[in-house]
């Protein structure tokens, strides 16, 4: 498989043995031109590389604080939006994991990585992660690039992983996720909310409410993308998509999709080429971030 000469998002297959923590490989060649767009919260780490230059830069979703990294970097589980350089992204790979297996590329790091937009994977890998890049360039196309990573991460898997551990907080973040309250998830699983606080920040980078609060807000995302408009959000009944999604009512998920995607949900405008969580900024957040 060669690199692909045209705009393309190809996902590549992620081998058995790393399904547990990996959710995709992909690969985006998308010339999306300049300017920012806003990544939304999705609940997992992801590790990305720039192949087209060395360096990928982010703001927080208020257009304030800005973040750089090198060609290489961990994006972690934020519960907030960031804003994204467009013409950083015209030719990058990707992992997405499962969330909870945020310790496979983060390991310890883990709570650290998931309090910024980016960190660059040399402060997290060492010597390892500085010339990732620099081996995946030397590649022929994605699909050995892929498998390059995937046995970079076999081997990562074998030096840092708990397996226990990611499964528990599997199970936990799952649970979570279908609106069970944190206590009843402790008890099913026989542990203290403390404990299950402290195994959610360490493998997946957030507490446990907060996950809840970002997987109620991915089922939004879902479901405005799976209805028949879905070039946008504007039409979209959200009394019936907040009854479905499990919010108290309209206004409940009005104010949580303002707070965890830096817009209202009518101004939703989703790139579909990159999915639900990449999205156009609103006319004023785009003048924040040209500033």
């Amino acid at each position: 498989m060669c690199w692909p000469a045209h705009r393309s998002w190809t996902r590549i297959a992620v081998p058995a043995d790393l399904r547990e923590t990996v959710q995709a490989f992909w690969y985006a060649h998308v010339p999306v031109g300049d300017g920012w767009e806003a990544k939304l919260p999705g609940g997992s780490f992801q590790l990305v590389v720039n192949l087209d230059r060395d360096r990928f830069t982010a703001r927080d979703g208020s257009g304030g604080g800005r973040f750089a990294a090198g060609g290489a970097a961990l994006a972690g589980a934020l519960a907030l939006p960031v804003l994204l350089d467009r013409s950083e992204r015209r030719r990058v790979f990707g992992i997405s994991l499962r969330p909870a297996a945020g310790g496979v590329i983060a390991g310890g790091a883990c709570p650290q990585a998931a309090a910024v937009p980016l960190i660059d994977l040399g402060e997290v890998w060492g010597t390892e992660g500085r010339l990732l890049r620099e081996r995946l360039l030397a590649l022929p196309g994605p699909a050995e690039v892929a498998d390059h990573v995937a046995q970079v991460l076999r081997h990562r898997g074998r030096a840092h992983l708990d397996p226990a551990a990611i499964a528990l907080a599997a199970r936990a973040a799952g649970r979570l996720g279908r609106g069970m309250r944190v206590t009843a998830v402790a008890d099913s699983l026989g542990v203290s909310t403390s404990t299950l606080t402290r195994l959610l920040r360490r493998e997946l980078g957030l507490t446990p409410k907060v996950h809840q609060r970002v997987a109620r807000f991915q089922r939004v995302l879902t479901t405005v993308g799976a209805g028949p408009d879905t070039g946008r959000a504007v039409g979209s009944d959200w009394a019936a998509i907040a009854a479905a999604c499990g919010y108290y009512d309209q206004s409940h998920l009005i104010h949580e999709f303002t707070a965890l995607a830096g817009m209202r949900p009518g101004h939703y405008l989703p790139n579909h080429a990159d999915g639900p969580h990449h999205a156009a900024l609103p006319k004023d957040a785009a003048r924040v971030a040209r500033a």
